[in-house]
Formats: C-alpha cells, sequence, structure tokens
C-alpha cells in the first residue's frame, strides 16, 4: 500500500454529508456487511468512496442497483447522484485472512476492529476521511456459543437470540462520529 501526502493547502471539504449510517454485520467464517447510508450532496453531483481488501455483493442508490460510476482498486465514483439519496452495499470479507489488522480482522478467535486511521475503506464502501461525521447503528449477529459477547460504540438498544443459535445486538451511538472511531468486538 503507497502512502499519499495530503497537504492542508489541498484540502476541499466532503462533496457529501452522510447523515446516519447503519450496519447490519453476520459474522460467520466470513463476514458480510450491509451498510445503508443516508446522504445529502454538499453541491457536488459526483462522490468518491474509498474500498479495500473486499468483495463487493451489492451497490445500490435508493435501492436500485447503480451503474453511472467509475472505479480503480481504491474508491470506486459514483455520479450524476441526486441531492438526497440512501446508498447501501453489501460486501463479504475473510477476517482471517486481513492480516492488516486494519478495518476487521480476527485475532485468537475475537473477531476485532482497527479503523484508524484508514481501516474503514475494508469493511464497506465509504469516505474514509476524518472530517465525514455521522451517527452509527450497528446491528451484530453471530453464533452465541462462539460469539458470545457482540460490542461496538454507543449504547446496546436491542438483542435478540435466535433458534438458530446466533444471536444479535443492535448498537446506537447518539453522537456524530468519523468512521475511524468506529468498533466492534465480537468473541468470549
Amino acid at each position: 500500500m503507497t502512502s499519499n501526502i495530503v497537504r492542508i493547502f489541498d484540502y476541499q471539504r466532503p462533496t457529501h454529508t452522510i447523515e446516519s449510517v447503519y450496519l447490519d454485520v453476520n459474522i460467520g467464517d466470513q463476514i458480510e456487511v450491509i451498510s445503508h447510508l443516508k446522504v445529502q450532496s454538499n453541491g457536488g453531483a459526483d462522490w468518491e468512496l474509498n474500498r479495500e481488501f473486499f468483495e463487493t455483493l451489492a451497490l445500490n442508490v435508493d435501492g436500485q442497483p447503480w451503474q453511472d460510476l467509475s472505479e480503480n482498486a481504491q474508491s470506486v465514483t459514483l455520479h450524476n447522484l441526486p441531492d438526497r439519496f440512501e446508498f447501501s452495499a453489501h460486501t463479504r470479507f475473510d477476517p482471517a485472512a486481513n492480516t492488516h489488522l486494519s478495518g476487521i480482522y480476527l485475532s485468537d478467535g475475537i473477531i476485532c476492529s482497527q479503523c484508524e486511521a484508514e481501516g474503514f475503506r475494508r469493511i464497506t464502501y465509504f469516505p474514509d476521511r476524518p472530517d465525514v461525521m455521522s451517527l452509527f447503528t450497528v446491528k451484530i449477529t453471530a453464533d452465541q456459543s462462539r460469539y458470545p459477547l457482540l460490542l461496538s460504540n454507543g449504547e446496546e438498544i436491542a438483542h435478540e437470540t435466535h433458534a438458530d443459535g446466533t444471536h444479535s445486538t443492535t448498537w446506537h451511538d447518539p453522537f456524530p462520529k468519523p468512521c475511524y472511531l468506529f468498533a466492534l468486538v465480537a468473541g468470549d
């Protein structure tokens, strides 16, 4: 991974504001993340999102596959977006194969996260920069015997036990934060 130099005089404000983030994280041998972002344009019709490491299963705007995009190995840019929309992405990755210890990874049988400084881009599509502040709600689902504790930022607002041996918790953080402060832990 090459490091890009970012200078203060090159700063431009984000093209879009993410009002809220809802993540549905399903933990198994692979982790699948479905993200829903409520987005407001700050005057730009194009929106660049960072990505790294994961497989893309779906990419939608207002519930429809979005085809007007350009992409490279580290980002995707969506073109001609409406002023307000809901962006959703479905991604999948192997936490045991994540040896960078950035994003979400497996360590000694525990699922951990480390998103500072730019690790959130290894979980889902996002403008992975510190000046994008959002409200986060996170639902985590996993096998209850293997991962009895499911933790994320904020306050636990729901807990469910399912007939298939899994359980889920939902966490809501009432304070806007940048994605590098996102945290998730699943284990014993």
